[in-house]
C-alpha cells in the first residue's frame, strides 16, 4: 500500500424496487492521470449494442417508475415540508463531508472511519465530458449541456474556478454502455485518462445495481482532490442520468458520504430527491468557504461548520 496516493470510490446504488446509495471507499495505490489533449476521444469499442445493454435499460426504467410512483426523485430542492436549521446543518456537513463508511485497503473493503480530515479542491477544475460511441448524438449534445451548465452553477454556489476543457482535464465524466465499461481500460486511455489496475477492476465490477460513481485522487494524502472520474450507465432515462451528474459530481467536489438525517438531500439513502437541493448548496458554500481547506482536521472543520451554518441560515433554532 502506498500511503502517498488515496483514491476515493464512490458509487450510487440501485436495488430492485428501489435506488439506495452507496458507500465511500478509498483505494490506495492507484493512479489518476489526463492523457494528452491529443488522446482525449472516446473509441467505438464495440459500436453496436448487446441485448443485455438493452436489459439493463429496461431494468433500470423499471426501478425509476416505481420510485416516480412512490413520490420520490423530487426535483423541487426543497420546501416548506423540509426545514431545517443550522445545527441541522452543520451536523449533516460532518456526517457527508467528515466522515466515511467503508475503505479499501489491500485489496479488502474495511470499515471506514467515523471521522476523517476534510477534503476538497484547491487548484481549478477542468472538467472532460466524453462518451462512448454507441451513445446517439442528440444524447451527446443534450448530456453536454446540462453538464455544463450545472457545472457553472457549482462554480458559482462555491466560488471556486471550474470549466468544461476539452484538454489538460482533472475530472473526466464518461457517459458509456455496457459493452463498453467492460472493455473500460482502452476506452479510458483513449478518453484522457489513463487508468489503475484497482480503478479498472472498480468499474468492470460494476453490477446492475451500481446506477453510476466517482472516484477521486488525493495523490499526497493530505486533503486535496487532484484528479477525479465519474462513470454514468448510458441505459438510465435521461432523468436518471441527470440525477446521476447531480450526485457524482458534487460528491467529486468532496461531499463523499451519505446521511440517513440529511434531508432535503440527494446525499441520503431514500431518494426522495434526484437534484441538488437548497441544503446541499449550502454544504457545497461551506466546504468551499476559505475558513475551510484541505486537510483540516475533522473538529477544526466542523467547529467552522457551524459558524457558517448560523450566517448561511440565521441561527440554531
Amino acid at each position: 500500500m502506498r500511503a502517498d496516493r488515496i483514491l476515493t470510490w464512490r458509487p450510487l446504488l440501485a436495488l430492485a424496487t428501489a435506488a439506495a446509495l452507496g458507500g465511500c471507499m478509498e483505494l490506495s495505490g492507484s493512479t489518476v492521470v489526463s492523457a494528452p489533449p491529443e488522446q482525449a476521444s472516446v473509441p467505438a469499442s464495440p459500436a453496436v449494442r448487446s441485448q443485455a445493454s438493452f436489459d439493463l435499460e429496461r431494468y433500470y426504467l423499471g426501478v425509476q417508475n416505481d420510485l416516480l410512483a412512490r413520490g420520490l426523485l423530487r426535483v423541487d430542492g426543497g420546501g416548506p415540508d423540509v426545514p431545517y436549521t443550522a445545527l441541522n446543518l452543520a451536523e449533516n456537513f460532518a456526517a457527508i463531508a467528515l466522515s466515511e463508511e467503508l475503505r479499501v485497503e489491500n485489496g479488502r473493503v474495511l470499515p471506514g472511519k467515523a471521522l476523517i480530515a476534510l477534503r476538497r479542491w484547491e487548484d481549478p477544475i477542468r472538467f472532460g465530458v466524453y462518451f462512448g460511441d454507441t451513445v446517439p448524438e442528440e444524447v451527446r449534445q443534450s448530456d453536454r449541456m446540462f453538464i455544463e451548465d450545472y457545472v457553472r452553477r457549482l462554480g458559482r454556489i462555491t466560488g471556486h474556478p471550474m470549466v468544461i476543457s476539452d484538454s489538460n482535464t482533472n475530472f473526466d465524466i464518461v457517459v458509456l454502455h455496457e459493452d463498453q465499461r467492460l472493455s473500460v481500460n482502452p476506452l479510458l486511455q483513449r478518453a484522457g485518462v489513463r487508468p489503475s489496475r484497482g480503478m479498472i477492476d472498480a468499474i468492470a465490477g460494476m453490477s446492475r445495481n451500481d446506477y453510476c460513481a466517482v472516484l477521486t485522487e488525493d495523490r499526497r494524502n493530505d486533503g486535496e482532490i487532484t484528479n477525479a472520474l465519474a462513470i454514468v450507465r448510458a441505459e438510465h432515462s435521461e432523468m436518471m442520468r441527470r440525477m446521476c451528474f447531480h450526485e457524482e459530481i458534487a460528491q467529486g467536489l468532496g461531499l463523499f458520504n451519505d446521511s440517513p438525517r440529511a434531508r432535503p438531500s440527494i446525499f441520503n439513502d431514500d431518494e426522495e430527491f434526484g437534484r441538488l437541493t437548497t441544503h446541499d448548496e449550502m454544504l457545497l458554500k461551506m466546504l468551499y468557504d476559505p475558513r475551510m481547506h484541505a486537510g483540516m482536521s475533522a473538529r477544526e472543520a466542523e467547529a467552522n461548520a457551524l459558524v457558517i451554518a448560523n450566517e448561511l441560515v440565521g441561527g440554531e433554532s
